[in-house]
């Protein structure tokens, strides 16, 4: 209320200003995601999942006068067991951060696990923050193990890594009195992100426009 006072200030948004979405998974680009998820990435809603996870949104008639408005905003944070290691969120007592994930490729799917599965006991029954289990196997690996001349184990951990495009992902929004918007923004698929802006804001894909600009490159980051 503080931030909405504040002469300049043309909008304050947080998490209620977006319609909630049901649990839809759909093509995105080379990738899948689900709505759900994508509100809640967004805009934090149930509770804030990680370190710079939006939770209030200002639109200002300059830049100054918008981080002004941004220290009047209060956020209090009650701060939850969590996990920062990925070895320790798949622990069977980790805390949980989705209560409606269960593990996919559980076997036999949505029940327990079986006494013989020493390497993965993922109850396929309870929320879990493994989001699936994916096993590829060829030939007899005991076997070609007994053969080898030498076996070498070692664990290996890496970190993420993002496409090395020039420009960052930004974009430039109007809204008219008579609901059609027009979204001027870096990436190399216009239609993803019409169909997606319009879902997300609940809004007739037909009154929705975008322009894509140049791009110093994509490789899949910028759809």
């Amino acid at each position: 209320s503080k931030a909405e006072k504040l002469a300049g200030v043309k909008a304050v948004v947080c998490r209620d200003d977006f319609p909630e979405m049901p649990s839809e998974v759909i093509p995105a680009g080379e990738m899948l995601m689900n709505y759900r998820d994508v509100t809640r990435n967004v805009m934090a809603r149930e509770k804030v999942l990680y370190e710079g996870h939006p939770v209030a949104a200002v639109a200002a008639t300059s830049e100054a006068i918008a981080k002004q408005a941004l220290k009047l905003i209060e956020v209090k944070y009650e701060v939850l067991p969590h996990v920062i290691d990925v070895l320790d969120a798949m622990k069977p007592d980790a805390p949980v951060l989705h209560a409606d994930m269960f593990t996919q490729g559980v076997v036999p799917a949505g029940k327990s696990p079986s006494p013989a599965d020493k390497t993965f006991a993922i109850d396929g029954t309870k929320a879990s923050n493994i989001a699936k289990r994916l096993e590829i196997g060829h030939g007899d690996i005991d076997a070609g193990f007994a053969k080898a001349d030498l076996v070498v184990e070692r664990i290996f951990n890496t970190q993420p890594v993002h496409q090395g495009y020039i420009e960052p992902h930004a974009c430039i929004a109007t809204a008219t009195e008579d609901g059609n918007v027009d979204v001027y923004v870096s990436t190399q698929g216009h239609f993803i992100v019409r169909a997606h802006c319009a879902r997300l804001l609940g809004l007739d894909i037909s009154k929705v426009k975008v322009t894509a600009a140049e791009i110093g490159g994509g490789f899949g980051g910028k759809t």
